[in-house]
């Protein structure tokens, strides 16, 4: 992951902690795929 990556993904992290909104749906957004990846490997 690249720098740029880690502080977009750390002002998320701020902005989920202030309840925002926006701030959950890039995360969700940036890896729910990821997350449904792991969760077919794992459950085949």
């Amino acid at each position: 992951m690249q720098s740029d990556e880690h502080a977009s993904i750390s002002v998320w992290v701020g902005g989920l902690k202030d309840g925002d909104a926006d701030a959950a749906q890039q995360i969700w957004e940036r890896f729910f795929d990821r997350l449904v990846s792991l969760a077919s490997c794992c459950w085949r």
